[in-house]
């Protein structure tokens, strides 16, 4: 299970598994390109979230570490379906940017001996 606000554990997860979380997606349907940070938004977006993502690795552009995130709004948002994330917001606060850090949750691997397989449920 991971943390809200933990940054590593979540890095940790991706390495062999994207990461569902939720965000506020309100201010979403603006997304074009770049990385949304507090600066890009024209006001905090709040961290109660209303939309599930699917956070698929992370990278650093001009000195700002981000998530890159995958929508369900299809190829047309974003870019190719994607958007980046600031990692940290600008506070610090652990939730992050519009609560992308709030409710992530990644794969479990759960070996059965009985049944010799291997099978990933969520915690």
């Amino acid at each position: 299970m991971i943390s809200t606000g933990d940054i590593d554990g979540m890095k940790t997860a991706l390495m062999t598994s994207p990461i569902a979380t939720s965000i506020n997606a309100d201010i979403l349907k603006h997304y074009k390109a770049g990385i949304m940070d507090d600066q890009y938004l024209p006001s905090k977006c709040s961290s109660s979230t209303n939309h599930g993502v699917t956070i698929v690795g992370w990278d650093i552009e001009n000195g700002v570490e981000y998530w890159k995130v995958r929508n369900s709004w299809g190829e047309e948002f974003g870019q190719d379906g994607y958007f980046k994330m600031a990692i940290l917001a600008a506070d610090g606060r652990p939730e992050g940017i519009c609560g992308v850090n709030h409710n992530p949750v990644a794969p479990i691997e759960y070996t059965d001996p009985s049944i010799n397989i291997v099978m990933n449920t969520n915690p």
